[in-house]
């Protein structure tokens, strides 16, 4: 069990990051904004998944996650 809002913020940082980088690339290289959403979805679904399941957390007052 972790600490929900630091689950919360350190991943939404991680993809936030993340987003930017591949942002930066496929513009780079040409490609269209759906494609680009789509590749950031599927090569980080399970950090979006445990982001908001600590999201629900943070909501619902619980201090710890199993994320």
């Amino acid at each position: 069990m972790r600490n929900a809002r630091h689950v919360m913020t350190s991943y939404r940082h991680f993809i936030v990051g993340t987003k930017h980088k591949w942002n930066a690339q496929a513009v780079s290289s040409g490609l269209p904004p759906a494609k680009r959403a789509a590749r950031a979805l599927l090569f980080h679904r399970a950090y979006i998944d445990a982001y908001l399941k600590a999201k629900r957390a943070v909501f619902a007052g619980e201090e710890l996650v199993d994320a």
